[in-house]
């Protein structure tokens, strides 16, 4: 019989309250995590579509399957045809070769994490020791490796095959448990999501759960593109109706976009059709995307802070005295004079280093677009980075995680034009960055990445994380 979660509740909080990671098992713990976070926008999507929060599907697809993405989350199964092995046959809907995390959905759906509504480190531990199987508990009365292993709380004992128990054996995989402990340091979203017993408590700093799609169906039920029920699901009339809302806001070639990418896009068409500035509409869920919805759900509280906090703070003087090549730079307001008309006199600047689309990470991004006068000064900056870091630590750090530089719009939370509509701006690893963290949250903020914005500084760049304390993220070649 399996135990309810009443009954062990008690006893994971006395676990979890008392874990103490092994020594040599702390690095593994961190490269999971790390991983975990590096992948958080695809993790993010199946959150969007079952709502299991999005660092849980992480760790399930790291105990899973050591976070591949070219197979089932169910069994492992390649994603080039249903599965075979059990559970066979999925997913159901959809036809083969399958996207991750269309499968991954449907993995969860399957096993009814879906079903879950309230997401505590306590409850976390339950849902995934029932996942693997209680037999670790029930017949041998240890704490299952799944979870416990490289900490205080496991030494050995492990279902080495089906139905084959050694006891002396000692498992090789770092349990569930010491990864949460370690995405909690790397990312504070995780613990204040987990403190709240719900997966939204993020929305309010990332708004991938905001405007939900009972809201989407009222909003184009009233447009009118919907008249079916207003019941939350993202079936065939929803997603027609968001295809035929679309093609009104000039998006046409839809046809053939997956569930997740059609779902973000007519929230990015609402926001545009309330005047928000969405950037494109195309289905990814960018940061752009984000601070656009966040602005949604403010208005809908009828605070409009969210759009103006900026030009306040822009009045406000730096925490920090501009380095001493910033003369090299204009300020702000005589951006224009200097580099000359937004989005003009661009050239193509090609990375030292491979980086990572930050929103899309499996694209891989050799070159941008920056204005021509910064060109050369990104490029050592770039270039003593790797010098300095080397290729790993750069990948471990997420200063590989391109933010981009062009893009002709509004400063976020303000009026006035971004230093990006010029390209002479770049973003980092901005999930980890967002633009209103301070160094409290912001990972830009910790000591390891004090020789990251120096670099910047010796070229007269300034960061304004280190300026302002929010939007840690970005860099510029202009001075306040």
């Amino acid at each position: 019989m399996v135990p309810q979660f009443a009954q062990l509740q008690n006893g994971y909080t006395r676990l979890w309250e008392t874990m103490t990671i092994r020594s040599e098992w702390a690095e593994k713990a961190n490269q999971a995590a790390r991983a975990i976070v590096n992948n958080k926008r695809e993790y993010r999507i199946v959150e969007t579509l079952v709502g299991v929060p999005w660092f849980v599907v992480g760790i399930i697809h790291q105990m899973e399957s050591g976070g591949n993405f070219k197979t089932h989350l169910h069994n492992g199964d390649a994603l080039s045809a249903r599965t075979a092995n059990e559970p066979s046959g999925r997913p159901i809907n959809g036809n083969p070769p399958f996207q991750w995390y269309e499968s991954a959905a449907d993995a969860l759906h399957y096993d009814k994490l879906d079903q879950v509504t309230d997401w505590t480190c306590e409850r976390l531990a339950y849902e995934l020791e029932k996942y693997n199987g209680f037999r670790s508990r029930t017949e041998h009365n240890i704490n299952t490796p799944y979870l416990w292993s490289g900490c205080t709380h496991y030494d050995r004992g492990k279902f080495v095959r089906d139905n084959i128990f050694d006891a002396n054996f000692r498992s090789k995989q770092i349990g569930a448990m010491p990864i949460l402990r370690s995405l909690q340091l790397l990312d504070p979203s995780v613990a204040s999501a987990l403190a709240s017993q719900t997966p939204t408590a993020q929305a309010a700093d990332a708004g991938q759960l905001q405007l939900d799609v009972k809201e989407l169906q009222s909003r184009l039920a009233k447009l009118p593109f919907y008249g079916d029920e207003i019941d939350g699901s993202l079936g065939p009339k929803t997603r027609n109706a968001i295809r035929a809302f679309l093609v009104t806001q000039q998006i046409t070639d839809v046809r053939n976009w997956t569930k997740a990418r059609l779902l973000i896009a007519g929230k990015q068409a609402l926001c545009q059709l309330d005047g928000i500035d969405v950037g494109e509409i195309d289905g990814i869920h960018g940061p752009q995307t984000e601070y656009a919805l966040s602005v949604y759900e403010a208005r809908k509280r009828g605070d409009r802070t969210a759009e103006a906090w900026r030009d306040q703070e822009e009045k406000k003087p730096p925490l920090v005295k501009a380095p001493p090549k910033s003369t090299c730079w204009p300020e702000q307001s005589d951006v224009e004079r200097f580099f000359g008309e937004k989005g003009e006199n661009q050239t193509k600047l090609i990375f030292p280093y491979p980086m990572r689309l930050a929103w899309q990470t499996s694209t891989v991004c050799r070159s941008t677009v920056c204005h021509e006068k910064i060109h050369d000064a990104a490029l050592r900056v770039l270039t003593r980075a790797l010098d300095h870091y080397g290729i790993d630590k750069i990948r471990e750090l997420g200063l590989d995680l391109f933010g981009g530089c062009l893009n002709v719009r509004l400063m976020r939370g303000g009026s006035a034009w971004s230093m990006h509509s010029w390209g002479i701006a770049f973003d980092f690893d901005p999930d980890r960055n967002q633009l209103r963290w301070g160094k409290d949250k912001a990972v830009f903020a910790h000591p390891e990445y004090k020789r990251w914005f120096d670099l910047w500084e010796e070229e007269g760049a300034i960061s304004l994380g280190r300026c302002r304390n929010y939007d840690w993220m970005h860099t510029q070649f202009a001075v306040f």
